[in-house]
């Protein structure tokens, strides 16, 4: 995601204070998530985290939408999640009920 996308979307819907699935070069924020070990990470495999205390952001791959999705509806969490445009997806209707 450009930085210009996520500063405004930091705006509407943050300040974020952590994005979930990262590495050292992808990540918008200063603590993030990522899937394998790098020195600055705070977590390898966000969904061993209770989300419930931040406000976070997801760039997520579509083969994990399905987890990130059951993990913001379990821990509860404020949560902008990056998904592409696309209403014929079985995913989709669970996003929209569940959005804000």
């Amino acid at each position: 995601l450009k930085k210009e996308v996520f500063e405004l979307l930091n705006q509407m819907w943050g300040p974020h204070t952590i994005d979930r699935m990262a590495s050292e070069h992808s990540t918008h924020l200063a603590r993030f998530n990522s899937r394998w070990h790098c020195p600055t990470t705070k977590v390898i495999d966000c969904f061993t985290q209770d989300w419930r205390k931040e406000i976070n952001y997801v760039c997520v791959p579509l083969g994990q939408l399905d987890q990130v999705f059951h993990h913001v509806i379990e821990c509860q969490a404020i949560t902008t999640i990056i998904v592409p445009i696309w209403i014929s997806a079985p995913w989709w209707p669970i996003m929209l009920h569940h959005s804000h």
